[in-house]
C-alpha cells in the first residue's frame, strides 16, 4: 500500500491489480482512502456500473447527460464538477463537494478502443504559471465558470481552486456542461484545450486490463477514455466508485437554530452524500490536490499579472 501511496504523490494515479474483479475487492481498497461517495447511479455500496447498457437507478435521469453510457470519446475531466451545495443529515446539514479520489475497476475491455487517458493538472498549472500566468489567473478567478449538468450546478466556481496555502483543486470540463463567465475566460480555457488537453506531451494513455484498478486524485487529475465499439457479446464493462473529500471546512450552521427540514434545496444533492461504513472517522492516508511551490504561488497571486498582455 506505501507504494500505491507513493505513486499518487508523484504521479496523481496509480494502477493496482487486486486478486479478483469482484465489488468486494474494489469496496476494499476504496476504504483504504477514506469514506465513500455515493451518486445518483450507484448501487447500495457506492458503485456505478461505467457501461452502454443502462441499468435502474433511484430516479429517472436524461441519460443522454451522463457519457459514462456512451460510446463515444469521454474527454479528459474531473469527476463531480457540477457538484456544489449541501444535505441535510440529521439535525445538521454537510457540504456536497466533487470527489476526492475515483476508483475505476475493468471488469471486461473493450475489443476495439476505450483506451483510458490522465492528464496532470499540477504540470498544466506550473507550466501555465511560467509562461502563461495571465491565463493561470483568469482560470483560477473565483466565478470564472459554471457548470450544469442534468439537475446538477455548480455556479460561479473556479476551475484552479485554493483550498489552503501551497493546496489548490481541480474542476473542470469541456464540453457542453461549461459556462464561461467571460470572453476573456472562454479564450483561456481554448488555449487550455488547445496547448494541454489534446497536447500528446501532456497525456498519458494505456489499456486496462481486467482486474486491473485506477486510483486517480480527482483533485488533481483528468481523466477520461477514446471511443470504443461496442459489441453485445463482449461488452466493455467497468464499475467506479468514489471517495468524499473529507478535508474541507465543515458546512456552516443556520443562523437562527436548527435545519429548516422543509428546505428542498437539500434533498437535491442527496445522493451524492458520504456513506456510513467501516472505519469511518479514520484520517485518509493522503490529502489530495495540486500543490504549488512557493514561487510559483507567488506568481498566481501577483497583482499585476491582469495588466499582461493577452498573448492567447
Amino acid at each position: 500500500f506505501s507504494r500505491v501511496l507513493k505513486s499518487l504523490n508523484r504521479r496523481g494515479y496509480c494502477i493496482v491489480h487486486p486478486w479478483d474483479t469482484s465489488e468486494a475487492s474494489l469496496t476494499q481498497i476504496r476504504q483504504k482512502f477514506g469514506c465513500a461517495q455515493q451518486h445518483v447511479r450507484a448501487n447500495d455500496i457506492g458503485i456505478v456500473a461505467v457501461c452502454s447498457k443502462a441499468s435502474p437507478w433511484k430516479r429517472q435521469l436524461d441519460t443522454s447527460k451522463y457519457l459514462g453510457l456512451q460510446t463515444s470519446e469521454h474527454f479528459p475531466h474531473t469527476d463531480g464538477a457540477y457538484l456544489n451545495g449541501f444535505v441535510q443529515k440529521t439535525n445538521k446539514i454537510a457540504c456536497i463537494n466533487p470527489p476526492a479520489y475515483d476508483l475505476l475497476q475493468c471488469v471486461r475491455s473493450s475489443s476495439v478502443g476505450g483506451a483510458s487517458i490522465v492528464i496532470d493538472g499540477q504540470a498544466i498549472l506550473e507550466d501555465l504559471l511560467r509562461k502563461k500566468p495571465h491565463i493561470a489567473r483568469a482560470l483560477y478567478e473565483q466565478g470564472c465558470v459554471s457548470f450544469c449538468r442534468d439537475d446538477q450546478s455548480a455556479f460561479w466556481v473556479a476551475i484552479y481552486e485554493k483550498l489552503s496555502v501551497g493546496r489548490y483543486r481541480l474542476r473542470f470540463r469541456y464540453d457542453k456542461t461549461v459556462y464561461p463567465s467571460s470572453k476573456h475566460v472562454r479564450k483561456a480555457l481554448r488555449h487550455l484545450y488547445d496547448h494541454y488537453l489534446t497536447n500528446a506531451r501532456y497525456r498519458t494513455t494505456f489499456r486496462l486490463e481486467p482486474g486491473q484498478v485506477l486510483i486517480v486524485d480527482n483533485l488533481r487529475m483528468l481523466h477520461g477514455r477514446t471511443s470504443f465499439k461496442s459489441n453485445s457479446e463482449h461488452e466493455r464493462f467497468l464499475r467506479r466508485t468514489w471517495v468524499a473529500d473529507e478535508t474541507l471546512h465543515e458546512a456552516p450552521t443556520s443562523l437562527l437554530g436548527d435545519v429548516d427540514s422543509s428546505c428542498r434545496v437539500f434533498e437535491r444533492l442527496k445522493n451524492y452524500a458520504c456513506m456510513e461504513q467501516a472505519g469511518q472517522g479514520l484520517k485518509p492516508p493522503l490529502t489530495p490536490g495540486i500543490y504549488l511551490p512557493g514561487n510559483l504561488e507567488a506568481v498566481l497571486h501577483r497583482q499585476d499579472i491582469d495588466e499582461l498582455p493577452d498573448a492567447c
